[in-house]
């Protein structure tokens, strides 16, 4: 809890200085790898797309995380972020691709884009995976209706916490849908 409250404390002091700390946490970051300076970066601000974007190909895995997992929690990052966060939706390591699928779904930037790339998402090799992108899917409501099919396919599978995700997702989509479906 203390940590988290300074983790919390710094992140605030990140937002307050705005552009003016780009340059070094964009330095610690390639220079160290750091996963911390990931995750300010991404409270930055829409200032840092360029170094976010790159730290999202970072061959560091935790790097990786730590972005996808700092814009997860803040939407005000441009729709420049989308492709990347896309790519990393195919990403080796699972959590870089569960916090992806999250961070898109909180940005609910390029619908036409992102929700076909989400469904895709909903047949990983993960069940994190899949639970994210069922989720971000419900973020996108009615513009998600193209994934509808897939996320009914998925609700077949038998994972409980999977298919509360998908149909608390069908009733933010599509309400009609989600009662056909037998979701009240």
């Amino acid at each position: 809890p203390q940590n988290t409250n300074r983790q919390d404390q710094v992140l605030r002091a990140v937002e307050a200085l705005g552009p003016a700390a780009i340059p070094p946490l964009a330095q610690r970051l390639a220079n160290d790898n750091d996963p911390v300076a990931a995750r300010a970066l991404a409270h930055v601000g829409p200032e840092a797309v360029a170094p976010l974007s790159q730290a999202l190909t970072n061959q560091n895995a935790k790097v990786r995380q730590a972005v996808a997992l700092g814009l997860e929690s803040t939407s005000a990052h441009s729709k420049a972020l989308v492709p990347a966060l896309i790519r990393n939706l195919k990403d080796q390591d699972v959590l870089v691709r569960a916090y992806a699928a999250s961070a898109l779904g909180r940005l609910r930037q390029e619908p036409a884009t992102v929700v076909p790339a989400l469904a895709g998402s909903l047949e990983d090799s993960s069940a994190e995976v899949r639970l994210s992108a069922a989720q971000a899917l419900g973020h996108f409501g009615s513009q998600a209706t193209p994934a509808i099919p897939a996320l009914l396919q998925a609700a077949k599978a038998r994972d409980n916490r999977l298919y509360r995700a998908i149909f608390n997702s069908l009733k933010q989509i599509d309400t009609e849908a989600a009662q056909r479906a037998g979701v009240k």
